[in-house]
């Protein structure tokens, strides 16, 4: 009896014993008597974890960051640090607080892990204002900078094209969201020109010039001015000026076309003559046009005055039977007229051509008979004839008259016979008169 009940009293024992180890094991905590963890330190050991910051307070400017150092105890005990204002500044699992945009306070905790020990430490964000003005990049869209850029250095040359007028610029701040950059004298660039890029921090007093000198090429320019002008076979009324542009000409009615030469001073510039065609009876405008390549141009003007038509006589070209007729009937007339105009004009100057030649030839023999018959002659033949009678008489006694004995013989023939000698006598001195008078011209 004895026995049994101390083995009663020992397995009794034994649950007892064993039953806070399978609750602790249930809930999942430690038997006791075994060695305790750092996240899980008894409560008589807590007390043994220490921590602390080096520093208690911090000041940062928005954007800056700074590490906390914690100290602990035990040396190997793992930390947690959180930021109670994220938007003031944040902490990062090895202690570095960076400020954010914004100004207040924050605060940064430092805990040990599996403990309620942990440390403190205050950080104020202030912001201060901006005195950063200069550029982080600039570009040149349509130009080439002479070097690279550096945010501090202030003076660069730009090469653009001879057609750029206006620099087309990228540009970026180092402190983009609060300086500001202004452009000034970027337009109607030329050679030498100076475009100005004036950056102006936050403060609004801090600022930097950066200048741009535009190295262009200057375009060629084209003369719109014409060296020559003429009209082939006619003259200008006007003496020709490169600065005068209009001009004056006569042409006669048998001219409806007319060549107009015109060069212009500048190789490169180009000529066009309008107008110059179909021209009309009285004033009719020709335009000659100088252009560049650039498109610019300059007009040039000749009035040419058309003469009208001069006809010998003038004869109506058609008849017109009745007053009712179509207008088709009436330009059936004046094209006739028109066709037949040529055959007119021909025979109106076979004509005159023919009349003239009868002039020419009725003037030549009037001269020549006024010539032969001319006073002066016969006066001088007559007194030749004269002179030689008077010798002839003078002779009487030598020789006997030729005209006694023509007048003795003519006695003695018969009237009738007597009458046709003398008309022979008169005859035959007619004749030698007219031999006495184209000897005369001969010798003259």
């Amino acid at each position: 009896m004895k026995t049994k009940s101390k083995v009663l009293v020992v397995f009794t024992s034994i649950l007892l014993f064993m039953s806070p180890c399978f609750v602790w094991a249930v809930e999942g905590e430690e038997i006791p008597g075994t060695s305790p963890t750092p996240s899980n330190p008894p409560e008589q050991e807590k007390e043994n974890y220490k921590i602390t910051l080096d520093q208690n307070e911090l000041n940062l400017n928005v954007g800056e960051s700074k590490i906390l150092t914690a100290t602990v105890t035990p040396d190997d005990s793992e930390v947690i640090w959180e930021s109670d204002n994220k938007d003031i500044a944040e902490v990062d699992a090895t202690g570095k607080v960076t400020a954010k945009d914004k100004a207040g306070t924050a605060k940064i905790t430092a805990t040990i892990k599996g403990t309620d020990t942990k440390a403190t430490c205050t950080v104020s964000v202030t912001r201060s204002v901006g005195k950063d003005a200069t550029l982080k990049s600039l570009k040149i869209k349509n130009g080439t900078l002479n070097e690279k850029f550096d945010p501090n250095v202030f003076e660069y040359s730009v090469n653009i094209d001879p057609d750029v007028t206006e620099l087309d610029i990228d540009c970026i701040p180092s402190d983009e969201q609060n300086a500001r950059v202004f452009k000034t004298n970027n337009s109607n660039l030329k050679n030498g020109s100076i475009v100005e890029l004036k950056v102006i921090a936050e403060d609004k007093e801090t600022n930097h010039i950066y200048k741009l000198k535009i190295v262009k090429e200057e375009e060629k320019t084209t003369s719109l001015n014409l060296k020559s002008l003429e009209i082939n076979g006619y003259a200008l009324n006007e003496t020709f000026k490169a600065t005068t542009t209009k001009y004056t000409a006569n042409i006669p009615y048998e001219i409806d076309t007319i060549t107009v030469e015109a060069n212009a001073e500048d190789e490169d510039a180009t000529v066009t003559v309008t107008g110059n065609k179909n021209l009309k009876v009285g004033e009719n405008t020709v335009s000659i046009v100088v252009k560049d390549s650039q498109g610019n141009s300059k007009n040039y003007q000749i009035i040419v005055t058309r003469d009208k038509e001069v006809s010998v006589t003038e004869k109506p070209t058609s008849i017109i039977t009745s007053s009712t007729d179509t207008s088709s009937n009436a330009a059936g007339i004046i094209h006739s007229s028109d066709s037949n105009q040529d055959h007119d004009d021909f025979f109106k100057y076979l004509i005159v051509s023919i009349a003239c030649l009868i002039l020419l030839a009725i003037g030549g023999i009037g001269i020549y008979f006024y010539i032969k018959t001319s006073p002066r002659r016969l006066k001088k033949e007559l007194s030749n004839h004269s002179h030689h009678e008077r010798q002839e008489n003078s002779d009487d006694e030598i020789e006997e008259s030729p005209i006694v004995e023509t007048s003795s013989f003519a006695s003695e023939l018969p009237k009738e016979e007597a009458d046709v000698e003398l008309e022979k006598t008169k005859e035959l001195k007619k004749e030698e008169l007219l031999e006495m008078l184209f000897d005369d011209e001969k010798d003259v």
